[in-house]
């Protein structure tokens, strides 16, 4: 199983930490890229991987500018062979905000490039993703699966939520765990 790098970034209570709106994604990419952290580098990657993914070929600019300011809600969870941010081959998202008020914890992006695909990226990612939730105080987790990754989520426990208004929406109680 992969390694998994964890980058967890709960800054969403004080808005003087949350980076600036960027203009475009090559401003974006100079600041977090360029000249900066091992974080900022990992967070636009991360972005970078599940835009390409889970979003549409005809996507804009301003489209990949929202996802990378949404990523800043909750945690990531890379997975790749090293450490090293250039061996990234998937990335993981959740939040807890709700688990204190026993609402269940949302996955809302998993993502692994085609080349790390079956090789346990997916696997390793999502069940470092249950154990933060588990810590956190979470009952229940909830995803949006598509309908390719449904097998991949039921695999690992989640069950198709009938009725939900979402289409695809998978559960997992974790309470025993």
């Amino acid at each position: 199983m992969p390694m998994v790098t964890v980058y967890d970034l709960h800054i969403e209570q004080d808005p003087a930490e949350r980076p600036p709106r960027y203009s475009s994604i090559a401003n974006a990419e100079h600041d977090m890229v360029q000249d900066g952290t091992d974080t900022t580098r990992a967070l636009f990657i991360a972005a970078q991987i599940i835009f390409e993914l889970n979003r549409p070929h005809d996507a804009t600019d301003s489209e990949f500018l929202t996802t990378l300011m949404m990523m800043h809600y909750g945690g990531i969870a890379l997975a790749g062979k090293t450490d090293a941010i250039e061996d990234i081959g998937g990335v993981g998202t959740w939040n807890v905000s709700g688990a204190h008020q026993n609402q269940p914890g949302l996955v809302k992006d998993i993502a692994v490039l085609p080349q790390y695909q079956k090789q346990g990226y997916g696997s390793a990612i999502l069940e470092h993703i249950e154990s933060t939730l588990v810590n956190a105080g979470t009952q229940t987790i909830e995803l949006a699966a598509s309908d390719a990754a449904r097998e991949f989520y039921e695999k690992h426990g989640y069950s198709l939520q009938m009725g939900h208004r979402i289409r695809g929406m998978m559960f997992k109680d974790i309470s025993a765990r």
